[in-house]
């Protein structure tokens, strides 16, 4: 039946998706809390991405040393967000990788999308079962 073989792999894609979700549940617990001063914004284009990618340029301190990052943001921000301090998450045993909060939003849309097709391959194997609608 095709219901089953829709229902198992949206069983797996859920599975997966908690798994990742409780990975980075656990990375981001590890990760330590930083103030970034937001020093500059770039635009990476390229031929497949004419609007480009916005990055912001953070520069902060951790352990004494100065770093300057890039991270990815959703909205380009203007040029008055220069100079504001945002709070960051870091790898303390990498100082240079920052804890990108865009990955949340993908990764809750897979969990919710697969939870959606699982309840819905259930509902509708029961209704097909029971033969409640007839199309």
């Amino acid at each position: 039946m095709k219901n089953k073989k829709v229902l198992y792999i949206s069983l797996i894609c859920l599975a997966i998706g908690i798994i990742i979700t409780i990975i980075q549940i656990a990375n981001y617990s590890t990760y330590n809390s930083v103030d970034a001063k937001v020093v500059d914004f770039k635009v990476y284009k390229s031929e497949k991405n004419k609007r480009g990618s916005n990055y912001e340029v953070l520069e902060y301190e951790y352990n004494g040393k100065t770093y300057n990052n890039e991270r990815k943001v959703v909205f380009r921000s203007n040029s008055k967000d220069i100079g504001t301090v945002k709070s960051i998450k870091i790898n303390p045993d990498n100082p240079n990788e920052i804890f990108n909060h865009t990955y949340w939003g993908v990764i809750i849309a897979l969990d919710a999308t697969s939870l959606l097709f699982v309840v819905i391959c259930i509902k509708e194997s029961w209704i097909w079962q029971n033969d409640m609608w007839k199309w």
